[in-house]
């Protein structure tokens, strides 16, 4: 075996399907018997991530825009010509990675947790911000967190197509709230640095903005957010935490370990001419940060 991955998640699936499509054996272990069940994440894709990926048409939704809301509910619209968010129904596209990166070849076994054990050559943490693989190999650990609770409505609600930002220092101290027009509902979260979030009251808060008297609630979910960028240190010579890693950084540094633990050649689409350091970030993992054009409300 040359790849083993810990979790089925984004990052995981991605993962192995890069690995598998350049010819790596690659297994992985997801403790959820289906990689779509119990999602914990909004699910939002940025332009760069979707651009690259022929995702289901029916599975995503187009948002071209943020408006920022301040404690008073003013608003402010920024946009850049062109660029947009994917909002998801996230878990069919887990599932449909999920059926990417067995059709490429990976093995994935669902419904089996990682034990402790190794197969691999190489060892890819990619299961979460408490990662055990971080844990049982001495790598970077989340030592901070903002505490997120989000709810998901079924029902006409009567918002803009447009990503929802609520900055509030007493609902959300150290973050936000957000509300996503999503795929065939409405996702209401809030999140803070201090401790967990009152939903009910941020809900009654942007009713003025966005009312969901009509709407039902269909589920509810919270967890912790990891903050404070990249853990390090995240890689070993055969263990590699693949979070935060970028599309070009992943795949290159899990074939450069293959590379050094094989008696064999690496695939040549996986060769780099130099390393790749663990400690430098690559420019290209950064989004962008600037809008062209902003309209107050």
């Amino acid at each position: 075996m040359d790849v083993e991955i810990v979790g089925g998640g984004f990052a995981g699936l991605a993962c192995a399907r890069t690995c598998a499509v350049r010819g790596l054996e690659t297994v992985v272990w997801e403790r959820k018997r289906d990689p779509g069940d119990a999602v914990h994440t909004t699910g939002i894709l940025v332009q760069e991530v979707a651009d690259g990926e022929d995702l289901p048409r029916d599975a995503v939704r187009r948002i071209a825009g943020v408006r920022v809301y301040g404690p008073s509910l003013r608003s402010l619209d920024l946009e850049r010509p062109g660029y947009a968010f994917l909002a998801t129904d996230t878990a069919a596209v887990l599932r449909w990675y999920a059926d990417r990166a067995v059709e490429a070849g990976a093995d994935l076994r669902t419904g089996q947790p990682y034990r402790g054990a190794r197969s691999g050559r190489i060892l890819v943490g990619a299961d979460g911000p408490r990662s055990r693989v971080a844990a049982a190999h001495g790598l970077g650990r989340n030592r901070a967190f903002l505490a997120g609770v989000e709810a998901e409505f079924v029902g006409e609600v009567p918002i803009d197509e447009r990503l929802h930002m609520f900055l509030d220092s007493e609902l959300a101290p150290g973050y936000l709230g957000w509300v996503v027009p999503g795929v065939g509902i409405t996702q209401v979260g809030v999140a803070a640095r201090r401790h967990r979030p009152d939903l009910d009251a941020f809900i009654d808060h942007i009713r003025p903005v966005v009312d969901l008297r009509t709407a039902v609630l269909a589920a509810r979910r919270g967890g912790p957010i990891p903050v404070g960028g990249r853990v390090r240190p995240f890689a070993t010579d055969d263990v590699i935490l693949y979070a935060g890693l970028s599309r070009i950084e992943g795949p290159a540094l899990v074939s450069a370990a293959c590379a050094r633990r094989s008696t064999t050649a690496c695939p040549p689409i996986f060769r780099t001419d130099r390393a790749i350091s663990p400690t430098r970030r690559s420019r290209n993992s950064r989004p962008p940060t600037k809008s062209v054009s902003s309209r107050r409300r």
